[in-house]
């Protein structure tokens, strides 16, 4: 029996959340990198945050379980500091609760690669 695929009203808007979320970032099977919209995407970021402090926002928003928005502040803060491993852990592990796992996965593994001792 074929899979149904979830078109409710609530699921469209719940995936179009989703979708502007990850907005700026192109998940390859390994890695993590600016996607074709990264400049729309960095022109959202609030004046005067940097990759840091979007990082400490983006844990905050996880430990009030609210992961679409650490989702997005994570994806702020890797787009700001692309070299930072801990912007694409926090989104692994936001990436992670939501039930995204290739995802988190791809995230992880570009945190390892540019900081192989975490």
């Amino acid at each position: 029996m074929p899979s149904r695929v979830d078109t409710t009203p609530v699921s469209t808007y719940r995936d179009s959340l989703y979708r502007h979320a990850i907005r700026g970032l192109f998940y390859g099977e390994n890695s993590v990198e600016p996607g074709p919209d990264a400049n729309e995407a960095l022109a959202e970021i609030p004046e005067g945050m940097d990759g840091a402090a979007l990082e400490v926002r983006g844990n905050q928003e996880f430990s009030e379980n609210r992961l679409l928005d650490s989702i997005a502040t994570f994806t702020q803060a890797v787009l700001l500091d692309p070299n930072s491993p801990q912007g694409y852990e926090g989104l692994g592990t936001a990436l992670a609760a939501k039930g995204r796992s290739s995802e988190a996965l791809a995230c992880f593994r570009t945190a390892l690669r540019l900081d192989p001792t975490r």
